[in-house]
């Protein structure tokens, strides 16, 4: 088949009506992570279009392509989403706490990132590479690139990239097994998402009933995330393929499967749009949709918002750029990053490397850097390149240093051999959340069997003739330990006096990546209870909600009131407890109280502004007193 200006422009605008069609339609049923059995559209459409956020994002990497061109970098991406796009849901708030820390991509996109960073939110957002790249995939899978690793890590890129190359080569083709297999070409063999998808397409050269294939994904990739790239995009493959090439059977059949449907829907739409026209949605669909794009939260600077609007830019935009080398992200004249994590703290280093390319390596060029007080640094090697000299640092915090901040941003200017300035980089690094630890505690015996009287009077002893004996224990209370949630420790009166002596008296841990892990603390073993304590500083007075994500029990107390308990052991999400509260300005008196039951346990902790549930910022202006 081949693609002339008309053909593409057509298909161009059905690849965006396709995305806010299938959007809208999978809107209602988007979370549910069980199956649906043979739902119709009309069962889950809603009453009117919707906003579709899996467009909104993509409405601002157009108007980042009109203003910078193929040139553009990640930094120009990320600037532009952060102005642009004021809710922080998921990844998209944590790719942005990274980024305003000073962590540039593709580190803002995995650190302090673990649960989301192989979610759908850049799988989403392929369209546009792919449409301004019609039938040029290994261009398209570039640009995908430098969008995903804003907030996501190498499994969700390589799953932009395959969407990317999938749509692109669909400007060319409508044999749907045929192009789910040449789109794998683009995405490394080794990966998860090159896993599921063979998967899937295997046993559909097989023969094998939809009903086994779809029991199989979900046996397989399935997931506690409802928006894990894993099982989405397996969904995307299956729909695609036994839907025969039907706009509601597919559509349906990716809603019936749950997880994130209005983005594996949305995909497809426009999957579907590209390959075949608008004709595929027949007069039913096309006059649901109309013209109006509907948005969520973004703002934008350029009028894209009727689907003709966005299609003639999109096409024009990519007939422009046909001719011209994608390449990659242009250069800046030295670069700076990460070897290991990038956070800091009195006992934990951090190194660095700068890359000076070969005409800038000689000895008339100094780098010059400008580092908080608190921080020192040492060169700690040099290695010649075949394309320049890298030169790697150590950064150590002063020990005495009494106060934490949540990051650091460390300047390096390169100065020629008169002084002048010839380049300015910036790097961040993240403050590892300081807490004063008391424990472990525990119990020798399991509480919940000791008798009434004994447990008030926590007489665990018998009287003998000749001595005393703790109570014969059971096997079970032998060869384990216990802990309880609701059992005192020590005194939880926690005023400030009481406070100020327990923090004095405890062990100091460092969290990093916002994580307490109970393994990490001492080596102890078995089950126990530890408190944690931590002097948090704010600049004012604010309401703030805490997003705890913990698999195990535990209790919050903030400036000596319990705030929450929870009682459950959960699946991890960063999200699993949501707790209101009011900081006040200068230092506020932090207590978790931690049960683990066995190993690998952990809780994570983030504060954010308001407004709450995902939408507001993570704080990046806290400190914390040592």
């Amino acid at each position: 088949m081949r693609l002339n200006e008309d053909s593409y422009r057509k298909k161009v605008r059905a690849g965006w009506l396709g995305k806010c069609i299938g959007g809208n339609l999978g809107a209602i049923p988007e979370c549910l992570k069980k199956r649906s059995y043979f739902l119709k559209p009309e069962d889950f459409m809603p009453e009117k279009m919707l906003a579709n956020d899996d467009l909104d994002l993509q409405l601002v990497w157009l108007q980042v392509l009109l203003d910078k061109g193929l040139s553009f970098t990640s930094d120009d991406l990320m600037e532009e989403f952060i102005k642009c796009y004021p809710a922080n849901p998921n990844e998209y708030g944590y790719g942005k706490r990274n980024y305003r820390r000073g962590i540039k991509p593709p580190v803002s996109g995995t650190f302090a990132n673990e649960f989301f960073m192989n979610s759908m939110g850049c799988p989403i957002r392929a369209e546009i590479w792919a449409m301004i790249c019609p039938g040029r995939p290994e261009k398209g899978i570039e640009l995908a690139y430098r969008d995903g690793c804003l907030d996501h890590g190498e499994e969700s890129i390589y799953a932009e990239q395959y969407i990317t190359a999938l749509e692109s080569l669909s400007f060319l083709s409508q044999d749907r097994l045929e192009l789910i297999k040449k789109a794998m070409e683009y995405i490394p063999e080794t990966s998860r998402i090159y896993h599921v998808i063979s998967d899937i397409s295997g046993a559909f050269e097989k023969g094998s009933e939809l009903e086994k294939v779809m029991d199989y994904l979900e046996t397989e990739y399935g997931d506690v995330d409802c928006s894990i790239s894993f099982y989405n995009i397996g969904v995307i493959a299956l729909a695609l393929l036994y839907g025969n090439g039907e706009f509601e059977k597919t559509i349906t059949l990716a809603v019936n499967c749950g997880y994130d449907t209005d983005c594996t829907a949305a995909t497809l739409g426009a999957v579907l749009g590209i390959m075949y026209g608008e004709e595929i949605f027949g007069e039913k669909w096309l006059g649901y949709c109309g013209e109006e794009i509907i948005t969520g939260c973004v703002n934008l600077h350029y009028d894209i918002l009727t689907i003709d609007k966005l299609s003639r830019v999109t096409c024009n935009f990519g007939i422009e750029t046909d001719l011209q080398e994608c390449g990659k992200e242009q250069a800046d004249s030295f670069t700076i990053d990460y070897v290991g994590l990038p956070e800091i703290g009195p006992a934990k280093t951090a190194e660095i490397r700068v890359k000076l390319p070969l005409f800038l390596a000689g000895e008339e060029n100094k780098l010059v850097w400008d580092l908080p007080d608190c921080l020192k640094m040492d060169k700690s090697g040099v290695e010649k390149k075949e394309k320049g000299t890298e030169y790697y640092y150590t950064i150590r915090m002063d020990e005495t240093v009494g106060c934490l901040s949540d990051h650091y941003i460390l300047k390096a200017a390169l100065k020629d051999s008169g002084g002048k300035t010839i380049r300015i980089q910036n790097i961040g690094l993240a403050g590892v959340q300081p807490f004063r630890i008391l424990g472990p505690f525990w119990d020798m015996y399991d509480w919940k069997k000791v008798s009434e009287e004994e447990r008030i009077n926590q007489k665990m002893y018998f009287p003998f003739p000749e001595h005393k004996i703790f109570r014969y224990l059971s096997l079970a209370e032998a060869h384990n330990n216990f802990a309880f949630l609701n059992r005192e420790y020590i005194s939880e009166d926690f005023d400030s006096d009481t406070f100020s002596d327990y923090f004095d008296a405890g062990k100091r841990y460092y969290a990093g990546e916002d994580s307490l892990r109970i393994d990490e603390m001492f080596g102890y073993k078995g089950p126990c209870c530890i408190y944690a304590l931590q002097k948090l500083c704010l600049k004012t007075d604010e309401e703030v909600q805490f997003h705890i994500g913990s698999t195990t029990p535990f209790k919050l107390w903030v400036n000596g009131k319990e705030v929450y308990a929870m009682e459950d052991c959960k699946g991890y999400s960063p999200y699993n407890d949501l707790v209101n509260s009011r900081l006040k300005k200068g230092e506020n008196q932090i207590v978790l109280k931690l049960l683990r039951f066995s190993e690998g346990q952990k809780l994570t902790f983030v504060i954010r502004e308001a407004p709450f549930e995902h939408t507001g910022q993570i704080k990046t202006d806290q400190c914390w007193l040592l």
